[in-house]
């Protein structure tokens, strides 16, 4: 009796190796999703302590702060507000220390935050954290 060789993957093999990549492919986006999250904070923290020395700049030299937009400078002869990440919008903090205010300054320090509606970055004049 001659024996035939049979080459190739069984149906049930394939179905196997098909669902153990798709199981890793879900759980290299859900890492994706929130190192993406965690830039974007990093992001936020990073373009408000940049802005905070001319924020205070201003205040120093008497001048009102600017609705912050990327469009309009931080005080009269001063830069522009830095773009924060998209999604991101500036605020000061409220009442109960949330982020929902324009954007004030407060016996001569500077208080502000961003948010993007569910993460919240807070900087003061001296430090800055996400809340």
């Amino acid at each position: 009796m001659k024996q035939t060789m049979q080459r190739g993957f069984t149906l049930i093999e394939l179905l196997v190796v098909i669902a153990i990549i798709g199981i890793l492919a879900s759980v290299v986006l859900t890492s994706l999703s929130t190192a993406r999250t965690e830039a974007n904070i990093a992001a936020a923290q990073s373009t408000l302590r940049g802005v905070q020395p001319e924020a205070i700049i201003c205040i120093n030299n008497g001048d009102d702060l600017n609705s912050p937009d990327s469009t309009s400078a931080v005080c009269s002869g001063a830069e522009n507000w830095p773009g924060l990440p998209n999604g991101w919008s500036y605020g000061a903090l409220g009442t109960g220390s949330s982020c929902t205010e324009d954007l004030t300054v407060a016996d001569g320090s500077v208080e502000y935050c961003a948010n993007d509606g569910t993460n919240e970055v807070v900087c003061t004049e001296s430090s800055c954290s996400q809340t």
